[in-house]
């Protein structure tokens, strides 16, 4: 069970019903994080070829403006953040800040700055809340791969009005989006020729001779100095002479003359012949991670994944091919490589079932944290990605279950999300098999949206799950789900359903759906002893079938028995209307009146029940052939002293997951 506070409400991860969500308990206060100094990360070689660059953004941060570096993939910008980072040209009193900006969105990158800048308890704070707590934070705050749009950019700098912004994304195209930008922008171009030939030497490892020098020299004409296709270039000139490796990750005929140089007019070509020429642990991890859309695990997952021994060498080796890039510790293949590598692997998707299952199982194990799950939040996206698109409904759902209490609980909310709507994606598609899970999902997104201020939204998902879990009878997920309807604002009558439904859940009672149980089998049982005891007053004597009209005895009339008093006549008693029930006689002593019912004679010889009517096999209901339908006289029965309770089922767990 794993506890955050967001804002005013406390979160508890990790139940067989989903979150709980409740106000925070009174006289609680939100946590104060005490202030953490900006780490200063280490510096690199210098970047080649960058020196015009690195002067102008110097200049730009010492006088506190926020700048962009923008250019496309493999340009050399996280390179370049990372030394103007370790120089920290701004001087900030905080010191620096790294943040990862990567598939965040502003909420998330707005957290992983308090978490950067604060040490506490768990806690998500609102934004108003963040806007006093980030207020005197005076830091160089520096964002690899920001993917904010520029109302997003804006409220970032509102946030931290004191900090510098360095960011690096990709190239802004729009002349009026660039000129509106609230950041500096700066665009990041090729390298120069000899700085390109210096990075050739500095991959290669060794001196070129002419042939490679004028093939180096072509290749800067065709890519205008793209420092990453110079980083490939190098690696195909450090294994040129090594030949075709033949671990037989290629399929024949797929890189015929591997040790010659390609042509430079065909840079797309390098990743197909570098991929023969790395070693059979570097080829393995290159499957997992095109199998996983170029996303690559920690070090550590990779020996049970691709039986690679030296995983973290490996990984480097990919690196220093120009294959895959190193950011904040995560491995990934670089821009091109993962479609290249797909092309001509065979098998991904064998492999991507494999990570699918291992990390299924490895994120339920109690020793693994959030901060360990949130780590991998690529990593277990791609893997349900996959199982989406190879039909695994059963594996997506049972993954997303398992790894969205820990996104929630590391506030990782952005992640949370996008699990939830996988995985009910993935429960809609099975039907009525994963009734269940769509119920558990559905509660979970509207937790999820109560937290971030969509009351709407949480009422919408919160009633969903309420439909489908009362279908199953589920009453505790009822209660929780009506809890979260509470909190978002709705009507009175559910929220007293829902104290109603937890109180009899809590207290193990038979609840509402049990009273009307209850309250059914007690009328059932009130009509079937009325019904009993009026077949009993209205069986036939043995002697006589007849019985006069509007008698009041159960004695047969007998017209031969003496004294028999003034006889009644069956017309005139027919047409008088029948005195009103419950009506007492005059001069009674407080007696009541039996209650007499004249029935019309039939002129058939059988009468026809209503549709509606029970059918009954007794005398009484069945007249005999040939004669009239006799009179029923019922007297009223005497109500039941009890009921017996209804037995309500016991409320299922929407806990287990379909496998299939």
């Amino acid at each position: 069970m794993l506890q955050l506070i967001a804002g005013e409400l406390l979160l508890t991860f990790g139940g067989v019903d989903g979150t709980d969500v409740g106000p925070m308990p009174g006289g609680a206060r939100q946590p104060r994080p005490s202030r953490l100094p900006g780490s200063v990360p280490t510096s690199d070689l210098p970047p080649l070829g960058r020196g015009v660059e690195i002067a102008e953004l110097t200049g730009l941060l010492q006088r506190g403006t926020s700048v962009r570096i923008g250019g496309p993939s493999s340009s050399g910008r996280s390179t370049l953040l990372r030394h103007l980072a370790a120089l920290d040209p701004a001087g900030a009193p905080d010191g620096v800040v790294l943040l990862d900006g990567r598939r965040r969105g502003l909420d998330d990158l707005l957290q992983q700055l308090h978490d950067a800048c604060f040490a506490g308890p768990a806690y998500r704070p609102t934004r108003e809340q963040l806007v006093g707590m980030l207020a005197d934070v005076a830091a160089l705050v520096v964002v690899d791969d920001l993917e904010l749009g520029q109302d997003d950019v804006v409220e970032l700098l509102r946030m931290a009005p004191e900090c510098a912004f360095l960011v690096a994304g990709p190239e802004v195209v729009d002349p009026i989006v660039r000129r509106d930008s609230p950041l500096h922008e700066i665009t990041l171009g090729g390298l120069p020729q000899e700085a390109s030939f210096d990075l050739l030497r500095r991959i290669a490892g060794r001196e070129l001779d002419d042939e490679e020098l004028a093939w180096a020299s072509a290749l800067w004409f065709q890519v205008g100095g793209h420092p990453g296709r110079f980083v490939q270039a190098g690696a195909l000139l450090a294994r040129r002479e090594r030949g075709r490796s033949g671990y037989g990750l290629l399929d024949d005929g797929a890189a015929d003359g591997s040790g010659e140089l390609p042509s430079p007019g065909e840079p797309r070509q390098f990743v197909p012949r570098l991929v023969p020429l790395v070693s059979a642990s570097a080829q393995q991890v290159l499957r997992l991670a095109s199998a996983l859309d170029g996303e690559l695990p920690d070090p550590v997952h990779l020996p049970a994944l691709t039986g690679a021994v030296d995983a973290v060498g490996a990984a480097d080796e990919l690196v220093e091919a120009g294959l895959a890039a190193c950011e904040f510790g995560r491995y990934r293949l670089t821009g091109g490589t993962a479609e290249a590598v797909a092309a001509i692997v065979r098998g991904p998707s064998s492999w991507a079932v494999a990570a699918i299952q291992h990390f299924t199982w490895w994120v339920s194990h109690p020793s693994v944290t959030p901060a360990e799950v949130a780590r991998e939040a690529d990593t277990i996206l791609a893997c349900l990605r996959e199982s989406e698109r190879l039909g695994k409904a059963g594996s997506a759902r049972a993954l997303a279950r398992a790894s969205a209490p820990a996104f929630g609980a590391s506030a990782r909310w952005d992640t949370w999300g996008e699990v939830l709507d996988l995985g009910l994606s993935s429960a809609r598609d099975a039907g009525a098999s994963a009734a269940s899970d769509h119920a558990w999902f559905r509660h979970e997104l509207a937790v999820l949206a109560l937290c971030t201020g969509d009351a709407q939204g949480a009422r919408e998902e919160a009633a969903a799950a309420t439909r489908m879990r009362d279908v199953g009878s589920d009453k505790r997920g009822l209660a929780a789900d009506r809890r979260v309807l509470a909190l978002a604002g709705g009507d009175r009558a559910a929220v007293a359903a829902s104290a109603e439904g937890g109180a009899g859940a809590s207290r193990g009672g038979i609840g509402r759906r049990g009273v009307l149980m209850t309250a059914g089998a007690a009328v059932v049982l009130v009509v079937t002893l009325a019904a009993v005891v009026a077949m009993g007053s209205d069986s036939p004597d043995k002697d006589d079938h007849r019985r006069p009209v509007g008698s009041t005895g159960s004695a047969a009339f007998d017209p031969n028995t003496p004294n028999r008093g003034a006889e009644v006549d069956p017309k005139v008693d027919r047409d008088k209307p029948a005195p009103p029930t419950g009506s007492h006689k005059p001069g009674s002593t407080g007696a009541t009146a039996t209650t007499t019912t004249t029935t019309r004679e039939t002129t058939s010889a059988t009468t026809s029940a209503p549709a509606n009517s029970p059918r009954s096999s007794s005398p009484a209901n069945s007249p005999s052939r040939g004669s009239t339908s006799a009179p029923a006289t019922s007297t009223s029965a005497p109500p039941p002293t009890s009921a017996p309770p209804a037995t309500s089922a016991p409320p299922q767990s929407p806990a287990g997951t379909d496998a299939s």
